[in-house]
């Protein structure tokens, strides 16, 4: 088992970094890495914590190394993560709905489907107050009309793939799915199946991190098992799919090497009318 520790920049503020460890071997992948650090007035980098930064003289003190790092680590899926599994995935997509909400009344034909009734309100009524109220319920509407239509995708994926997550890639031919612990916890997973209209390509699928977990590195180490299961296999790209407001994962798949293949409008009267895309990438395996 050999061990590579990576340090990088991030990009756009040169004073802070992060240092990324990673264990690789047959079995689970245990990753290790620690907090952001930003420097003191001293310039001296120091680790932060959620209750603000520790005590300056520990920046020379490896004391702090310890209590700082946290890790994780990738195994194969287990039945006992199912609803844990589930859980992760619907509060991933109901995250994107007030994403998507203010992509919505960005849109010039949205706006303008809001003013029409509240100018027409104001008209009859005369009354400022009851045209802003009624277009205030008016988009409290819309609002929840949003959360059931994502409500609505979210539990059709719970009855398709991930009803029966064993059958649908632990049993399956050249498919795999896993799991990321921390402490015991399970906090994101990902899965990957061969794709239906290709032999020398897999799908990957399901990639999701809980939220509070998020800027560990836990979405790239998920992402690279399953681009090294189908590169054992002798694939030669991983594809995938995303919507044009998960930005977070764009730069993701980005700065991992995949490249952009397509863009679709969505399949849809609502998304044609407000041109709501999906992104194609692929990844191809050297």
């Amino acid at each position: 088992m050999g061990i590579s520790y990576k340090c990088h920049g991030m990009l756009g503020n040169p004073g802070r970094f992060s240092i990324q460890g990673r264990a690789e071997s047959t079995g689970p992948t245990r990753i290790i890495q620690s907090r952001s650090h930003v420097p003191n007035k001293e310039g001296i980098y120091l680790p932060t914590k959620a209750a603000g930064l520790l005590h300056p003289l520990q920046g020379t003190d490896s004391s702090w190394r310890e209590h700082d790092m946290a890790e994780f680590s990738i195994r194969r899926y287990k039945s006992s993560d199912y609803d844990t599994v589930r859980l992760i995935f619907a509060q991933g997509m109901m995250e994107q709905l007030p994403a998507t909400s203010f992509y919505l009344l960005k849109l010039p034909q949205i706006q303008v489907l809001l003013f029409i009734p509240f100018i027409t309100l104001y008209l009859l009524s005369k009354s400022y107050t009851f045209s802003f109220g009624s277009l205030a319920l008016l988009m409290a509407t819309g609002w929840y009309g949003m959360k059931s239509i994502f409500s609505q995708y979210v539990n059709k994926c719970h009855r398709a793939d991930l009803l029966d997550i064993e059958k649908s890639y632990m049993m399956a031919n050249n498919s795999c799915f896993w799991v990321a612990e921390s402490e015991g916890r399970v906090i994101g997973m990902v899965g990957i199946q061969p794709t239906q209209d290709s032999k020398d390509a897999m799908v990957l699928r399901r990639l999701s991190v809980a939220s509070e977990q998020r800027v560990r590195g836990i979405g790239k180490a998920l992402c690279m098992k399953a681009i090294d299961f189908a590169r054992q296999r002798g694939y030669r790209r991983v594809n995938l799919d995303t919507s044009m407001i998960q930005r977070a994962a764009h730069r993701l798949y980005e700065g991992m090497g995949f490249e952009k293949t397509n863009v679709k409008i969505a399949p849809g009267i609502t998304t044609r009318f407000t041109n709501f895309s999906v992104f194609y990438y692929t990844y191809w395996i050297e």
